[in-house]
C-alpha cells in the first residue's frame, strides 16, 4: 500500500509514482504502484488515451480498496490537499473497451470510451470478485456504434461477487442502441443522462441469462425524452430493476413508455418507478410486470384517503390477459405505522366497474404483521380463497366517497376488511393483488387512519 501520483503530462511507467517528479504517466501503471489499500492522486490535467483496450486491475480486495482520486496539483502538493474532477482516461479505436476489477473507489474521472464509429464497452466482466465505487465521474459512450454499452457481470458463467455504485456520476450516451448491461448489483444515486443521441431501445437491457439488479435514484432523466426505461424480452432471468426520485421528461407517458419489448414470464424482471414524475408529485408509483401494469392517479381517489399531503390519489391496476389465482398483479408494499397491540382492523376501500362484486378470488391482500410476542417474526394474513376450490367470498361493499367515477357505466365501492391480533407495536406492511384479468380496478393506499 502506497500513495502515489499520476500526471500524463510529464509522467512515466518507468518510475515508481512516489513523487509528482516520479509520477506515472497511466492509470494502470498507477494502480500496480498503489497496491492494495493503497491511494493513486491524478492530477487534475491528467489526460491519456489509448489506441484499443485498455484495463485497470485494482490489486485492492474486500476490505483492502485502492482509491483513485483526482486532485489539483498546483504547487505538487504530497499529499494533494483540494479535489477535483478534470482527469481524464480515453481509448479511441475499434474494440477499444475501458475494463476494470479488483476493488477500486474512484473520484472526479472522466472514461471517455471509443471513438467516432467505433465500438467500445465500459465493463467490469472480471471473473473473480471486484467492486467499484464512483463518486464525481462521467461514464462517456463516444463511439456512435448501437452495440456499445456499460456492462457489470461477469460474462464466463459463473457468479462472483460483483457490484458498481455510481453516486453523482453522468451517464452519456451517443447512439440509440446504447444502454447498461447490468449482470451484477448496479446501483446509480444522483447525476444526469447526458445524451449525444438518445437510447431508443432501452436505457437498462438485462443480460442475457444473467439475474439484474439495478437501482437509480435522484437521475436526471430529462433527456431520455420519451424513450424506454428498460427493454424485456425473452433473454433477461429474474430481478429487479428500481427508479426512485427521478425527473422525467416532459413529454413522458406512464406506463406507456417505461418499457419496450414483451415480457415473457411472471419470472423476468420488474420495473418499479418509485415518485418518478415530470412535475411536482409526490405519490409516484408505477410498475410494469407480467401480469399487467400499476400507475398513479389523482383522479380517482378516496375522500379523505392517500395523499401525499396536497394531492389525493389511488393506485391503479390495470391486468392483462396474464393475472391469475397464483400469479396476480401484485402492487407496492404499503407500510402503516401501528402504535398499539392487541386486536386491530386494517380497511382497504378498492372501486372498479361491474355490478357484480368482486370476491376473494380476484383481489386479495397480504399482510405482513408483527404477531409473534417476544420475537421480531412477523405474521402473515392472507386474504384469499384457499387454494382448493371453494366457493369465494364477496368483499363488502363500502360508503365511502371516491371522487371521479372513473368513467365507469356501473361503479362498484367494495372494501377488504383484515382484523388481526398485534403482539407488538411495529408496521404493518401490506400489498394487494389483482387476480381478475383484463380488469380495472382503483385502490385507495390504506393510511394511519384505516386502522382501528
Amino acid at each position: 500500500m502506497a500513495d502515489v501520483y499520476l500526471r500524463s503530462a510529464d509522467g512515466n511507467d518507468a518510475d515508481d509514482g512516489s513523487t509528482w517528479a516520479l509520477a506515472d504517466a497511466t492509470l494502470a501503471a498507477s494502480l500496480t504502484a498503489a497496491g492494495a489499500s493503497g491511494r493513486t492522486f491524478m492530477s487534475d490535467n491528467h489526460s491519456e488515451s489509448t489506441a484499443g483496450a485498455i484495463t485497470h486491475a485494482s490489486p485492492g480486495g474486500a476490505g483492502t480498496t485502492t482509491a483513485i482520486i483526482c486532485v489539483d496539483d498546483t504547487g505538487d502538493p504530497q499529499p494533494p490537499t483540494a479535489l477535483a474532477t478534470t482527469g481524464i482516461v480515453a481509448t479511441t479505436g475499434a474494440g477499444a473497451n475501458i475494463s476494470g476489477s479488483g476493488h477500486a473507489a474512484m473520484y472526479g474521472v472522466t472514461y471517455n470510451c471509443s471513438s467516432a464509429a467505433s465500438t467500445g464497452n465500459i465493463q467490469w466482466t472480471s471473473a473473480s470478485s471486484w467492486a467499484w465505487t464512483l463518486l464525481s465521474c462521467q461514464l462517456n459512450m463516444r463511439g456512435t456504434s448501437s452495440n456499445n454499452r456499460i456492462i457489470t457481470g461477469s460474462t464466463s458463467g459463473t457468479m462472483p461477487d460483483t457490484l458498481l455504485e455510481l453516486h453523482a456520476c453522468d451517464v452519456n450516451t451517443t447512439a440509440t442502441g446504447q444502454a447498461f448491461n447490468p449482470g451484477a448489483t448496479t446501483r446509480w444515486y444522483g447525476g444526469n443522462l447526458t445524451v449525444n443521441t438518445a437510447p431508443t431501445g432501452g436505457l437498462v437491457k438485462p443480460l442475457v441469462g444473467m439475474s439484474t439488479l439495478f437501482e437509480a435514484r435522484g437521475i436526471n432523466l430529462d433527456a431520455l425524452s420519451t424513450n424506454a426505461v428498460l427493454a424485456v424480452g425473452t433473454g433477461s432471468m429474474g430481478g429487479a430493476i428500481d427508479f426512485l426520485n427521478c425527473r422525467l421528461n416532459a413529454g413522458y407517458s406512464i406506463p406507456g413508455n417505461l418499457t419496450t419489448g414483451t415480457v415473457v414470464g411472471p419470472g423476468q424482471p420488474r420495473l418499479r418507478m418509485h415518485n418518478c414524475a415530470v412535475g411536482d408529485t409526490h405519490f409516484g408509483f408505477a410498475e410494469v410486470s407480467y401480469e399487467g401494469n400499476i400507475t398513479p392517479n389523482s383522479g380517482v381517489f378516496v375522500s379523505g384517503g392517500a395523499s401525499d399531503g396536497v394531492t389525493s390519489y389511488s393506485h391503479l391496476f390495470q391486468t392483462n390477459a396474464n393475472a391469475t389465482f397464483y400469479f396476480p398483479l401484485w402492487g407496492p408494499r404499503i407500510f402503516i405505522p401501528v402504535y398499539t397491540t392487541g386486536s386491530l382492523t386494517l380497511t382497504v376501500e378498492f372501486f372498479h366497474d361491474s355490478a357484480t362484486a368482486l370476491h376473494d378470488g380476484d383481489i386479495y391482500y397480504e399482510l405482513e404483521y408483527a404477531g409473534t410476542s417476544g420475537f421480531p417474526q412477523s405474521v402473515f394474513a392472507r386474504g384469499r380463497r384457499p387454494i382448493l376450490p371453494t366457493t369465494t367470498t364477496n368483499w363488502g361493499s363500502s360508503a365511502v366517497t371516491w371522487n371521479g367515477g372513473g368513467g365507469f357505466t356501473n361503479p362498484n365501492k367494495q372494501k377488504m376488511t383484515i382484523a388481526v391480533t398485534v403482539a407488538e407495536i411495529g408496521v404493518f406492511q401490506l400489498r394487494i393483488g389483482v387476480a381478475k384479468a383484463n380488469y380495472v380496478v382503483y385502490v385507495s393506499p390504506p393510511t394511519r387512519a384505516a386502522v382501528a
